[in-house]
């Protein structure tokens, strides 16, 4: 409404499913006091029309209650999509995992980021996140439709116990000459596991516990893990001891699987004892009669010279 007879201005804003780039031009309806009604020329007013789809520069994933491993999760974990558009926008309409999530303004000083929340559960399935983000800018224009993301890594969801595929010893049988050497318990894993958490070694059956003494252990990577004992002389036999593992969590967070590892190795420290026995009769008029000796275990730099 210009009732003035000075010159006046007046703003109009034009949204872009009224109107396209071409229409840069409208009529206006002017009438003076006696109410004579005029129409002034089109061609003094223009405008420029918002037609421009809006894009998303930046799109991001992380599990944001994470406590070793922000792209793997489990169920509980809550799930944060990031967002920058090239503009301010209305708010987003985003999913994951087909249900709507909670989308928030991240709390700066304009309309062109936002956060989307969502709790993963039991009945969402394994594997990478799935979303969609649909938007608008404030003129009401649409952009194209985003389910990837185009920066950091997407975060998978993993339920399933990791297990132990392999553990190995540097030395079996261990002997008097391994005394102050250490023996090295080489464990491998099915995947990545979290390496801020150390595997739970036991010995469920035979006890070694006289003869090893646990030094340390430490992650070759997030697969492999080695621990090592300090060997003394305790003069003892342990035959066949096993060895259990259990308690690691993988990075996910599920607990690895107990694995058992039968008879994985030998303690062997007493002096052998030997047993000797002949196939000769008794008497006998054969002046070599031959002898068997039998240690018990294998032995090593034994000759003949020995016998006396």
């Amino acid at each position: 409404d210009i009732s003035s007879s000075a010159t006046n201005a007046a703003t109009f804003q034009v949204l872009a499913p009224v109107f396209t780039p071409s229409d840069s031009q409208f009529g206006i309806v002017e009438e003076n006091e006696q109410s004579n009604a005029g129409f002034t020329d089109s061609n003094e007013f223009t405008f420029t029309a918002e037609v421009t789809a809006p894009s998303l520069s930046l799109v991001s994933i992380t599990n944001s209650t994470a406590t070793y491993d922000a792209n793997q999760a489990n169920d509980g974990d809550v799930v944060r999509l990031n967002l920058t558009a090239n503009e301010d926008l209305l708010t987003p309409v985003v999913t994951i995992f087909g249900s709507p999530a909670t989308v928030t303004d991240a709390g700066d000083a304009d309309e062109a980021t936002w956060d989307a929340t969502y709790t993963i559960h039991g009945t969402d399935a394994e594997g990478i996140v799935p979303f969609t983000i649909d938007y608008q800018d404030l003129a009401g224009n649409t952009g194209t439709q985003v389910t990837t993301i185009n920066a950091g890594g997407n975060v998978n969801v993993d339920r399933t116990a990791p297990n132990v595929v392999n553990a190995s010893v540097n030395i079996d049988p261990i002997r008097n000459p391994d005394v102050g050497s250490q023996l090295e318990l080489l464990i491998t894993f099915d995947g990545a596991m979290n390496t801020d958490t150390d595997p739970t070694i036991t010995f469920p059956a035979e006890d070694p516990t006289n003869t090893l003494t646990f030094s340390n252990g430490s992650w070759i990577d997030n697969m492999n893990y080695t621990a090592f004992f300090d060997i003394v002389n305790a003069n003892e036999d342990v035959e066949d001891v096993d060895v259990s593992i259990s308690n690691v969590p993988d990075a996910a967070g599920n607990i690895v699987n107990t694995f058992l590892s039968a008879d994985l190795f030998s303690i062997r420290m007493l002096a052998p004892t030997p047993v000797l026995s002949t196939t000769a009769g008794d008497p006998t008029n054969n002046p070599m009669k031959p002898v068997v000796i039998n240690f018990g275990e294998p032995v090593i730099a034994f000759a003949i010279g020995d016998v006396t």
